[in-house]
């Protein structure tokens, strides 16, 4: 028996121990598993990178020491040929393009692993956050565009839109609201700039302002010119064009005009009105004169000093009142003038009246960037014809339309209307509209939702006329004015009185 005994002791011994080997073996297999090279960290490159510039790129971390590493970048999934440093230089060429770079790590015992960075946009801004369009109070008298932090070194420049069109004159990051954005939808747009880096714009989404709160037609304003006659019209609200455009670096206005305006031009007459109990008219007279008095650029005159053959009147409510959208009209008579020297010529050639207006802020915006609304506009040579035209910067840099004037502009009174509301114009002659005008229709900035100062004129000669030569000029016509009349228009419509 105890032999028996000692023998089993043995055996459950020897069992033992080999088991103990086996546990060995296994935890040996695994530690070896544990120790097996593995990325923990990829290869990382710059959120922005810009060109030129050097960019480093920080390394992959492994879960063992590697005995080598390489690296290699890329434009696109092109390798650039020696470009296999943990830096690269990246050069104009390289904008707009995807920019990575490969490290390869060799560890003990041969085995590779390859660590790939992130895809970079060379020159491309990128910005953490959306930009925030919100009013500034309660009273929404003003919107701000909020931009996310900008990178170190980046500015912005700011835009602002109506409906999709470009706000002239607003660039900064917030924007008065007043009448002139009455039912637009309005956004904002921010250029980035930075240097290295290619401009990104930031936009918002829109806000609708709301429209007039009443939709009345009532008569803001009107003059009659019902004066003294032979006075000239109301200083409150005009001032007479004096010139031929030299003072304005514009020989003939610009247009090739051959006359001189004085302010004895313009004078309250006593006329035949049609109109019961109104007798009484603004009267533009353009005259012939004598060489000598008035310095004028005419091409057909080899010596123009002092070489004015003719005058004529403007009158303009600029920096008294300007309008902003509603409705304005005039009452206007043209009566044609004779040549007695040439029974030839029509008793109407060379001339070239209107009534127009410009944007009020044409001293800081020349033409044609402040804009001009030709609510009529004849020439001498088409008697029976009527234009209304819009002038803007763009290609081309006006738009407008022609129409027969019943019974021809140079016969009886006629009407002329510009109905006006935000990014849309309406022209029309004794109640009849001929042209109607959307800011979506231009190829160009819409300069016309904003305010502009009106005008009255009598022009001699001139491309509009067809440039005629000063001997195919009739004499003695002029341009006569009823009345003139502002009024809103479906609750549109803001009179703006200078208060200098």
């Amino acid at each position: 028996m105890p032999l028996r005994r000692n023998l089993f002791a043995t055996v459950i011994a020897i069992g033992s121990i080999l088991g103990a080997g086996a546990s060995a073996g296994q935890f040996s297999a695994a530690n070896a598993a544990s120790n097996a090279p593995k990325v923990i960290s990829t290869a990382t490159l710059p959120a922005m990178i810009g060109a030129p510039t050097k960019v480093n790129a920080t390394a992959a971390k492994f879960n063992v020491s590697p005995t080598k590493i390489t690296w290699q970048w890329f434009i696109g999934t092109a390798a650039v040929k020696g470009a296999t440093k943990s830096s690269f230089t990246t050069s104009s060429n390289n904008l707009d393009k995807k920019l990575s770079v490969q490290e390869t790590a060799i560890f003990k015992g041969g085995k590779k692993l390859v660590a790939k960075s992130n895809l970079v946009v060379v020159g491309k801004i990128t910005l953490s956050g959306t930009a925030l369009l919100a009013y500034t109070d309660n009273t929404n008298t003003a919107l701000k565009l909020t931009l996310p932090t900008l990178p170190a070194g980046a500015t912005a420049t700011y835009s602002w839109l109506g409906d999709g069109l470009v706000i002239d004159g607003e660039t900064s990051d917030t924007l008065q609201i007043d009448a002139r954005y009455a039912s637009l939808n309005l956004t904002a747009k921010a250029k980035i700039s930075l240097p290295q880096f290619r401009d990104s714009t930031v936009g918002s989404t829109a806000v609708s302002v709301a429209g007039p709160s009443t939709n009345g037609n009532e008569v803001l304003w009107q003059d009659n010119f019902d004066g003294a006659v032979g006075t000239s019209p109301s200083a409150a609200d005009w001032h007479s064009v004096i010139g031929n455009g030299f003072a304005e670096n514009l020989k003939g206005w610009g247009n090739h005009e051959r006359e001189y305006y004085v302010a004895d031009a313009n004078k309250i007459v006593s006329t035949d009105t049609g109109v019961g109990g109104d007798s009484s008219a603004l009267q533009i007279s353009a005259n012939k004169i004598d060489e000598g008095l008035y310095h004028c650029w005419y091409p057909d005159l080899a010596d123009d000093d002092l070489g004015c053959r003719f005058t004529s009147g403007k009158i303009s409510t600029a920096g008294k009142i300007s309008f902003l959208y509603g409705h304005l009209e005039a009452r206007v008579r043209l009566n044609s003038g004779v040549d007695p020297t040439n029974s030839a010529i029509a008793s109407t050639n060379g001339m070239w009246p209107a009534f127009w207006t410009l944007g009020s802020d044409q001293a800081q915006h020349a033409w044609p960037n402040c804009g001009e609304i030709d609510i009529m506009e004849t020439n001498g040579q088409q008697t029976d014809n009527l234009w209304g035209t819009l002038h803007y910067p763009g290609t081309p840099s006006y738009m407008g339309g022609i129409t027969a004037v019943p019974g021809g502009a140079f016969k009886g009174w006629h009407t002329y209307a510009l109905d006006w509301k935000p990014n849309h114009i309406e022209f029309s002659v004794d109640g009849i509209v001929y042209k109607i005008i959307d800011a979506q229709d231009i190829n160009g900035l819409w300069e016309f939702n904003k305010p502009h100062y009106a005008m009255f004129n009598l022009a001699v000669g001139g491309y509009f006329v067809g440039d005629p030569k000063l001997a195919d000029i009739a004499v003695g016509g002029n341009m006569q004015v009823d009345y003139i009349k502002y009024s809103k228009l479906d609750g549109y419509g803001t009179l703006i009185r200078s208060t200098n």
